[in-house]
């Protein structure tokens, strides 16, 4: 398999770059998972594929504000294949992508929304190699996207359409090596080598797209291991606390000491003048 690199933060054999700044403010501050999660779905694309097969990564297609993960393009097709990286429980409803906010018992839409790129890297990439196929006059092939949760705690609930073909990490394997493989021969090794030459084309003149951040645990921060809001309630209770003994500790002390039965009463009396007179 042909791999081209196109990633901000690699080098064009696929290191990651030194560029460890840019970097962690661009993708979050687990970049490196992010950049090895590609590099494990690379190697099981091209354990299972020959060099029929051309992969680009990091591709940034006209118009879009977003890079495309990956596009796989051979004789049995074309994909266009974005990760998810969220860590949570999330439901798919076509192109929706919603994700359980603990805080508010419900779910909520969920930005940015790979299932949704993918819609527009395929109305990008389908314009970039429309005219090819128009000019043979054959139409344009189909366009497959993909959808792979590489997070093993992310937990994906699907409605009955759904506008992907969602995978997990695990999953990928058996896809590239048995499912991929079942599809019929649709383009020609001269279809391929244009489309690969057009995305080079294009490649040399759109700008990078500005890199979204990979990981949203959508977690609440952290301190010592409780929330905020735990904080909060534990504070409250120990000021609570703090206030019940102290007043059992005055209490004892005005009954059982004279010196501060007195003390206690000259305030009083100052308190009343102040509020009385």
């Amino acid at each position: 398999m042909r791999l081209i690199h196109h990633s901000q933060f690699r080098d064009p054999d696929g290191t990651p770059a030194p560029k460890k700044g840019r970097a962690r403010r661009a993708l979050g501050i687990d970049w490196l998972i992010s950049l090895h999660s590609e590099d494990a779905a690379i190697k099981i694309l091209d354990d299972n594929l020959d060099d029929d097969y051309t992969l680009f990564c990091n591709l940034t297609l006209p118009h879009l504000k977003h890079d495309t993960d990956m596009i796989l393009i051979g004789p049995k097709g074309i994909w266009v294949i974005e990760f998810i990286y969220f860590e949570g429980l999330f439901k798919i409803d076509g192109y929706k992508l919603f994700i359980y906010s603990t805080r508010e018992q419900r779910f909520k839409r969920c930005s940015p929304n790979p299932i949704l790129q993918t819609s527009g890297d395929i109305e990008a990439f389908r314009k970039i190699i429309g005219p090819h196929f128009q000019q043979k006059g054959v139409r344009l092939p189909w366009v497959i996207p993909v959808v792979v949760a590489v997070n093993p705690k992310t937990h994906i609930q699907r409605t009955e359409t759904i506008g992907v073909t969602l995978l997990r990490g695990d999953q990928l394997y058996d896809y590239a090596a048995h499912t991929l493989k079942k599809f019929d021969d649709m383009l020609s090794d001269e279809d391929c080598e244009t489309i690969v030459n057009l995305l080079q084309d294009v490649a040399q003149s759109v700008k990078h797209a500005p890199e979204q951040k990979k990981l949203f645990h959508y977690r609440q921060k952290r301190i010592r291991g409780y929330s905020m809001a735990q904080w909060i309630v534990l504070l409250s209770i120990i000021g609570v606390n703090i206030f019940c003994f102290s007043s059992l500790i005055i209490a004892f002390l005005y009954i059982n000491s004279p010196i501060m039965r007195a003390s206690l009463d000259g305030w009083l009396v100052r308190l009343r003048i102040l509020l009385f007179r």
